[in-house]
């Protein structure tokens, strides 16, 4: 996706290297500049925040799927979240989503601290 490449922009300007290479390298600052620049790279697709979509639901949220965040540039809290994560998880990082009351977040997990069966 436009997200990763542009992520791999940041990670060879900042390290000279473009490689999303996950865990392979066994760095953890490896591990957060990849973070950080898609985190950029999601940065600059410039989404607006909206509310949540319509929904007859009496709980919940309905969520945007990742490709009508990128295209209609639209996306709540939850939805960007979850873009974010799915773009970590696409280059072999692990997010840990944490759901609180009324929130949702999200941390990374390492590589060797992983067991090997989260491992691919």
């Amino acid at each position: 996706s436009r997200v990763i490449v542009n992520a791999s922009k940041y990670l060879e300007k900042w390290t000279g290297s473009s490689a999303m290479d996950e865990y392979q390298t066994q760095d953890r600052h490896r591990a957060r500049l990849q973070v950080a620049a898609l985190y950029e790279a999601l940065r600059e697709e410039s989404l607006v925040y909206v509310t949540s979509p319509a929904s007859f639901e009496p709980m919940g949220q309905r969520v945007r799927l990742a490709d009508r965040v990128l295209t209609e540039k639209l996306a709540t809290c939850l939805d960007s979240t979850l873009l974010y994560a799915s773009c970590l998880e696409s280059v072999g990082l692990f997010p840990i989503l944490v759901l609180l009351k009324g929130y949702l977040r999200w941390c990374l997990a390492y590589g060797k601290h992983l067991r090997s069966e989260y491992r691919r």
